[in-house]
This record gives structure tokens, C-alpha cells and sequence, in this order.
């Protein structure tokens, strides 16, 4: 059996608000897998959907 790696993705983004404001939305996960190519692949596709997603989420929030 193969050893488990951790992966770790973050992303972040600030966001101009105007009148010298701003906003910074950072979002990261950490998951385990297999330390193989199609597992890595597939985890860290997932990962980023998921951080990519809440990042959004969170400049959606600032904007309102």
C-alpha cells in the first residue's frame, strides 16, 4: 500500500471597497491522500474546486 502524502492549496484575493478600503478573503485546506499520480491529480482538483469556491463565496459577501 501506498504512504499518504498531505497536500495543502490556498488562494486569496483582496478586494477594492473604494475610499481606501479593502477587503481580503483567504481561504486554505489540507487532505490527505495517496501518494500516486491519479491520486494527487484528483485531490488537488478537489481541493481547489472547494478553496476556489469559498474564495468566491467570500468576495460575493464583501460586495454586498
Amino acid at each position: 500500500m501506498a504512504d499518504k502524502i498531505k497536500l495543502k492549496y490556498s488562494f486569496g484575493k483582496t478586494i477594492n471597497a473604494g475610499n481606501f478600503e479593502s477587503f481580503r478573503v483567504d481561504v486554505g485546506a489540507e487532505w490527505f491522500c495517496e501518494n500516486n499520480k491519479a491520486d494527487v491529480d484528483r485531490t488537488f482538483a478537489a481541493m481547489k474546486k472547494f478553496v476556489d469556491g469559498k474564495v468566491r463565496e467570500g468576495e460575493l459577501e464583501c460586495q454586498v
